[in-house]
This record gives C-alpha cells, sequence and structure tokens, in this order.
C-alpha cells in the first residue's frame, strides 16, 4: 500500500492563495506544485507546434494533470490562513489580548502586525503550533475524503 508523508500534504496546504496550484496523483502518490504563470504558458504554448524548449516540460506535465484523472488538486481555500489566525486570536485564554489580537488582525497588513506583536509578547511559538495543528487536521480530512493513506513523521 502506498502511503504519503502527512507533511506533504500540510506544506501544500500552507501555501493556498499565494499563486501555486498543487496536484497530487492518486496511483504513484506523487505531488506536483504549478505556478499560475505556468498555466498562462500552457495556454499560449501547447497549441503550438513549435514549442519553446524551456517550457517543453512544462507543458508536457500539464498535459498529463489536465488529461489523466489520476491527478487531483489539493484544494485550498486561500482565506484558509486568515481563518486560522482568527480562530488563534479568539481562542486564547487572557480575554485582553484575546481582544487586541482580534483588531490588530483586522485589515490589510493583518500578518505583520500579528508578527510583530506576537514577537512583543512571546506568543510566536504558541501560534506556529497552533497553526501547524490546523493544517494537520485539514490535511488529514482531506486524505480521509480522497482516500489517500498517509503517516507521519
Amino acid at each position: 500500500m502506498k502511503e504519503i508523508n502527512l507533511s506533504t500534504i500540510i506544506d501544500a496546504l500552507s501555501m493556498g492563495g499565494r499563486g501555486f496550484t498543487t496536484y497530487f496523483n492518486t496511483d504513484t502518490y506523487e505531488v506536483r506544485t504549478i505556478i499560475e504563470m505556468e498555466k498562462l504558458d500552457y495556454g499560449i504554448y501547447s497549441e503550438k507546434e513549435d514549442i519553446p524548449e524551456w517550457i517543453e516540460d512544462t507543458i508536457k506535465f500539464l498535459d498529463e494533470i489536465f488529461y489523466n484523472e489520476n491527478w487531483i488538486v489539493i484544494d485550498v481555500n486561500p482565506y484558509q490562513g486568515y481563518r486560522i489566525l482568527e480562530k488563534f486570536c479568539y481562542k486564547m485564554e487572557d480575554d485582553d489580548l484575546s481582544e487586541t489580537l482580534s483588531v490588530i488582525i483586522r485589515g490589510k497588513g493583518a500578518f505583520s502586525r500579528f508578527r510583530y506583536f506576537a514577537e512583543k509578547h512571546d506568543i510566536l511559538n504558541d501560534w506556529y503550533g497552533f497553526e501547524h495543528n490546523e493544517y494537520k487536521k485539514t490535511a488529514i480530512l482531506w486524505c480521509e475524503e480522497n482516500d489517500v493513506y498517509f503517516y507521519e513523521d
């Protein structure tokens, strides 16, 4: 029975919303990440007879992904990172800290403000642990929904 390291799925999920799409092959358990620009290049060059050498491998791979049902997308919610951040802020045991954090994460620049505040208040490691556990839960659920066997280090 094939298995994938759960951390590979966690990594794919945590990159969500950043111009990447990660594909998983249900037969080989191979994982490949494609940047959105490669998809645009595919649209330009895939129908041409004389494909530039620099894009040949990408065209072949995307042909395989688009026309082979064994490749599935590792679904990523682009807002998941922010939702996890909100959840962390509201789960703080210190009500004042929780309230302050909920204000800090509003609007543009939320993550950088949060990071600065978390470093100052020595909760950054707590955040990283919480974030990892939330992505781990999502990865396990994704594996279960897609009948993917996994192992953990």
